[in-house]
């Protein structure tokens, strides 16, 4: 029986290939292109069900959805056109990643918003942290992370982090 992937592991199979990649052909390692690993995803994990669309979508209240095929043999990706911060896009498009690596075997799609949290039992609750979870290790390894704090946690370090890997300040507060 296969090991259950949790958002911590899937994140990290991602850190490391990206790691790789970046030192053997001197590629910059951040941000994250998370429309490429969203497409490659299936490929990495053996899978024959890809993410093979993410686009930008008239998607009202919402921040972004993860759609199957009427035959679940491929996904869309997509993240609410109205989203202006490429950093709140780049984490959009990460959680919904999240969503297709831990959770498309458990619910039909996904139509996720930050209201969404006050209003959803415990365990739709649960995978929109993991969602989360895996959107902020994917985009911020805590290793690197680390690295560029060095010790110190002021306004100035968290900026330089959000431009770093293409998040929003608010996102890299919740990463430290």
């Amino acid at each position: 029986m296969a090991e259950a992937l949790t958002a911590s592991k899937a994140a990290y199979k991602f850190t490391h290939v990206l790691n790789l990649f970046a030192v053997h052909h001197g590629t910059d390692r951040f941000p994250v292109d998370v429309v490429a690993l969203a497409k490659d995803a299936a490929n990495q994990f053996g899978w024959k069900d890809p993410i093979t669309e993410v686009e930008a979508a008239d998607i009202k209240n919402f921040e972004g959805a993860l759609f199957p095929d009427d035959e679940r043999r491929k996904w869309l990706l997509l993240y609410n056109n109205k989203l202006k911060s490429p950093g709140r896009i780049r984490f959009t498009q990460a959680h919904e990643l999240g969503h297709y690596l831990l959770h498309r075997q458990q619910q039909e799609s996904f139509s996720c918003s930050p209201k969404d949290l006050i209003n959803l039992d415990t365990e739709e609750k649960t995978i929109e942290a993991q969602a989360d979870s895996f959107a902020s290790t994917l985009l911020m390894p805590m290793d690197d992370f680390r690295t560029q704090m060095n010790g110190t946690v002021d306004f100035d370090s968290l900026g330089a982090c959000a431009n770093r890997y293409g998040v929003s300040l608010t996102a890299t507060h919740f990463a430290g």
